[in-house]
């Protein structure tokens, strides 16, 4: 039988899973015991160091030792480590080793692997994200959102009725929720919204400066963790420990004061978050509207990640709702045991005769996740410069989509060619991203109105494919942008470089 496993690769923890002889998931634990691996790296000389020892070296500062770096995926950010220099893909390779020698001491060598990633996440963030995997040793074929992954977890575990659904995901550095609709055992996303520096990691920050500022109250000092300070308690546990009693005991050790003794409050905590939990809700409302959903049309809404013990987003999502949420399973392993569901779906002809038996019935529909689009001159706007769309957001995934321009000027010897991303149907070239640029060289003498075709393929992982074709000639720049490891343009640059006789046209 072959090992085919999802793994929810986490910016604070993660978490693996596989599917027993029969098809059903199941976490695998670590060594130690654990079902959740901090994604913590530390490096010691030649050694790497992943999850629990790391995490403990973490709080004494050690500055060999790195976590949070999967919000960096996608980025150009740097973490250096003596004379190394590691990426937020390398970092997360690391993570994923450990997570799969720690399956394969249990189960034997894995054959494929899945991993999750926030729904809100780049081009290039997914990109990353396969990179990583390869880096691991794997070649990487399909990635799934982590609310998909919930999603198709909570339809196959409660036999939902057919209808629309909400999942809401609120991990430890990201926070997504998606709107669904449920037929049988088929699971289809209609959208999702969220924001990819949104967790618990921006609420223990907040509660860490509620602590700070008791501290120098009571004892006159400022607050230096690791070099003079240290606290009996993490922050991190004392948030815990404020999701289920109404204040928590801090101690802190060190300094003028020696150890000084105060009490927060889940009433201080919940004021301080109060900024990040009126954003979830305007992110919720905005997938509602963009899902052309009411509230009414929400049969159930599905939690997901830690930061849903805290009481207060637990009473958000109701009110945002006007239903109570529900969580059947650990809300930190939902993601991964719904990942290894997608996995057998995706990798069906490896599977023994009871596991396919298990997962017949399965099907999934994604949907793009940004608009996609390119610069072009705009003829009913007085030839002014515009961001065209080319794929909408929440298409139904895979997509090509095919639009055709012209050049713009006689003798016209080539055309830029730009890949640009939105979270919103933006038409103002300053504000998108950029994620890729080129040049298509073009032959001379040739009059104005050449047409160029332009195709935007988005791939089941959603990732995109693009190329720009010169139609008489039938030259082609082309890109996949998985795979060639081109980075974003500084789009200020750019500007500064663009000339309109290189554009094409809009008819």
């Amino acid at each position: 039988m072959a090992n085919i496993i999802g793994i929810d690769l986490g910016t604070t923890n993660s978490v693996i899973s596989f599917l027993d002889p029969l098809g059903k998931p199941k976490i695998q634990a670590s060594p130690e015991g654990d079902h959740l691996t901090p994604s913590v790296v530390a490096f010691e000389g030649k050694n790497v160091i992943v999850g629990e020892e790391s995490k403990k070296m973490l709080q004494i500062k050690n500055e060999n030792v790195f976590s949070e770096f999967k919000r960096e995926m996608g980025s150009d950010t740097e973490y250096s480590s003596g004379d190394q220099k590691y990426s937020a893909s390398d970092l997360s390779a690391f993570v994923l080793k450990k997570l799969i020698q720690n399956t394969e001491e249990s189960l034997g060598k894995i054959d494929e692997i899945v991993i999750t990633i926030p729904a809100n996440f780049s081009n290039e963030a997914r990109e990353d994200t396969i990179r990583a995997g390869k880096i691991a040793g794997y070649d990487v074929k399909y990635i799934i959102n982590e609310p998909t992954a919930a999603a198709i977890y909570y339809a196959r575990e409660l036999n939902l009725n057919s209808g629309t659904y909400a999942v809401y995901d609120f991990g430890g550095g990201t926070f997504d929720v998606s709107i669904v609709e449920i037929l049988d055992d088929s699971v289809e996303i209609i959208t999702s919204s969220g924001v990819n520096k949104l967790g618990g990691k921006d609420l223990d920050e907040k509660l860490l400066e509620i602590i700070t500022l008791k501290f120098k109250s009571e004892s006159n000092e400022e607050l230096q963790l690791g070099t003079v300070h240290e606290l009996a308690v993490s922050v991190e546990d004392t948030k815990i420990t404020l999701s289920s009693r109404e204040s928590a005991p801090i101690s802190v050790f060190g300094g003028t004061s020696g150890r000084t003794n105060f009490e927060i409050t889940r009433e201080e905590f919940e004021k301080s978050i109060s900024v990040f939990i009126t954003q979830s809700e305007m992110l919720c409302e905005q997938a509602l509207e963009d899902a052309d959903k009411s509230i009414n049309d929400i049969i159930d809404v599905f939690l997901v990640g830690g930061s849903t013990r805290i009481p207060c987003v637990v009473d958000s999502v109701k009110k945002t709702f006007n239903r109570q949420p529900k969580s059947i399973a650990n809300p930190d392993e939902v993601v991964a045991l719904g990942a290894s569901l997608y996995a057998g779906y995706q990798y069906k002809d490896l599977l023994n005769p009871q596991q396919k038996n298990e997962l017949d019935s399965m099907d999934i529909q994604e949907v793009t996740n940004h608009y996609f689009g390119t610069f072009a001159l705009d003829r009913q706007k007085s030839n002014h410069m515009i961001n065209d769309i080319v794929i909408e957001k929440n298409t139904k995934i895979p997509a090509e989509i095919s639009k055709m321009y012209y050049t713009m000027t006689d003798n016209q010897e080539s055309v830029g060619c730009e890949v640009t991303q939105s979270s919103a149907p933006e038409t103002d070239t300053n504000f998108v991203k950029i994620v890729w640029e080129g040049k298509l060289k073009l032959p001379p003498n040739r009059p104005s109105g050449q047409p160029i075709e332009v195709i935007f393929k988005y791939d089941i992982n959603q990732v995109m494919h693009c190329m720009f074709r010169d139609v008489s000639t039938n030259e082609i720049v082309e890109v996949n942008l998985n795979s060639n490891g081109d980075e974003s343009s500084d789009h200020q640059n750019f500007k500064s470089e663009k000339d309109e006789i290189d554009s094409f046209l809009i008819e």
